[in-house]
C-alpha cells in the first residue's frame, strides 16, 4: 500500500515505490496595489507661492523702477491684497512698504492674469489704509479710483 508520509513545507515522500519526491504549487496570491491617496492642504500656501512666482516674472520681463517694490509687497503685503479672504487692515510691515513703494507704478503690472490672484481693490485699499491713497482717476488693474 501506497502512502503519503507528510514532509515539512510542500514536499511529500511515497513509501512501498521507488523514492519520488512530488512538489506541489501553491498559486501565488496576487499582491493588492496601493494606491496613494494625496490630501490637498487646506493652506494659502500654493497661493503665496504662485503670487510669488508670478512677481518673480513680471520682474524678470519688465525690468523697471518698481521692480524691488513689486518684490517688497509681495513678501509683506500678500495676505491683505489676496483675491480669497476679506479685506484686513495692513500691519505696519505691509504699511512700510506701501510708503516706500511707487504704488502707481505697481498698479501697471496688475494684468488680468495677476488678477487671478491679487485683487486691485484690495491694493487700492490697503494703500490708502497706509495713508498713500491713490489720485482719482488712477487705474490700478482693472479698478480705476473715483474721488
Amino acid at each position: 500500500m501506497d502512502s503519503l508520509i507528510p514532509l515539512p513545507y510542500k514536499y511529500s515522500l511515497q513509501t512501498n515505490a521507488p523514492l519520488q519526491i512530488t512538489c506541489k504549487r501553491h498559486p501565488k496570491k496576487k499582491k493588492k496595489k496601493k494606491r496613494l491617496k494625496f490630501k490637498m492642504a487646506k493652506s494659502n500656501t500654493p497661493i503665496i507661492l504662485l503670487v510669488l512666482v508670478v512677481a518673480t516674472m513680471l520682474v524678470a520681463t519688465n525690468a523697471s523702477g518698481c521692480d524691488n517694490d513689486i518684490n517688497s509687497l509681495s513678501a509683506k503685503c500678500l495676505r491683505y491684497v489676496s483675491i480669497n479672504g476679506p479685506k484686513l487692515k495692513p500691519d505696519q510691515n505691509c504699511c512700510n512698504a506701501i510708503q516706500e513703494a511707487d504704488i502707481p507704478c505697481v498698479c501697471t503690472y496688475l494684468t488680468p492674469e495677476v488678477e487671478k490672484i491679487i485683487s486691485a481693490d484690495k491694493v487700492v485699499y490697503v494703500a490708502q489704509q497706509c495713508g498713500r491713497p491713490l489720485k482719482p482717476g488712477t487705474k490700478c488693474g482693472s479698478v480705476v479710483v473715483h474721488g
